[in-house]
């Protein structure tokens, strides 16, 4: 509605399912980043949700009626995004005539000099705790390697990790 009266807008990329169906651009089955085109045959064939392949086929009819009645991103021309890296990633899937918006990370922090990394002896995960972003290969590599961990974070990977290591503190 907002594209079709005119109005200015501006998408803000804080994952990738412009672009992805599941919005990860990662394969959930083999613990790996995807390599194929989103929405390309091969995407639209794999199972790469992290619930089910019914869940990705609803997920990838919400793309197409983004896209084709929504015009999202297609009818988009301004998109903020938190970093280069982002952009690049996206970039072959948005508009040839975008603009991009750089807005760095909002938190405020101290820096400091780097930190003595021989004086710790924990490792630490910060984040959203769930597959696709590793938590539980860090949790199986920590075990195996026997040193300290920490997850500091949410998400539906806690149970596999506390599988995965149960020394880890979560």
């Amino acid at each position: 509605v907002a594209l079709d009266r005119g109005f200015h807008t501006v998408f803000t990329i804080h994952d990738y399912l412009l672009a992805c169906p599941t919005g990860t651009l990662f394969l959930q089955s083999a613990q790996k980043t995807c390599t194929f085109r989103p929405m390309s045959i091969a995407c639209l064939c794999t199972n790469c949700d992290v619930r089910s392949y019914q869940h990705k086929l609803l997920r990838v009819g919400r793309r197409i009626v983004q896209d084709r009645f929504g015009l999202v991103p297609s009818g988009v021309r301004h998109f903020i995004v938190p970093s280069r890296f982002v952009q690049h990633l996206m970039s072959p899937y948005l508009p040839q005539d975008a603009t991009f918006h750089w807005v760095p990370n909002p938190i405020e922090i101290d820096y400091d000099a780097p930190a003595n990394v021989s004086e710790s002896d924990t490792f630490v995960f910060l984040g959203r705790v769930t597959p696709e972003k590793g938590a539980v290969m860090f949790a199986r590599a920590a075990a195996a390697e026997r040193v300290p961990c920490r997850f500091i974070g949410e998400g539906i990977a806690l149970d596999a990790i506390a599988r995965a290591n149960p020394q880890a503190i979560l």
